[in-house]
């Protein structure tokens, strides 16, 4: 097997997880913020919350423009994946999944 059939392979699967897990009809900025958070989060044992700065430099997330980036973590609150801190708007969030 090639590298691009391992390509198409791995991306097969990962669309079998998205559906899997619900995110299929996430957008793509959206995925790779909850992938990020998800990295990130793991990396605190206290799993608190991350700064959407932290979020916005973590390598997925580095080259999504700034309106599609904070749109997305926008969306992402409001369908309940992403909470905030008690008494916050924006600038801290944590996986909710």
């Amino acid at each position: 097997m090639n590298n691009l059939e391992r390509y198409a392979q791995l991306r097969s699967i990962l669309r079998d997880m998205e559906e899997d897990i619900g995110l299929s009809d996430n957008t793509f900025a959206e995925k790779n913020i909850i992938s990020a958070l998800a990295q990130l989060q793991a990396a605190e044992s206290s799993k608190g919350f991350v700064a959407s700065r932290e979020i916005k430099a973590h390598k997925l997330c580095s080259n999504i423009p700034n309106p599609s980036f904070f749109r997305a973590l926008k969306q992402l609150v409001e369908t309940g994946l992403l909470t905030l801190p008690a008494n916050r708007k924006k600038g801290l969030y944590r996986l909710e999944v």
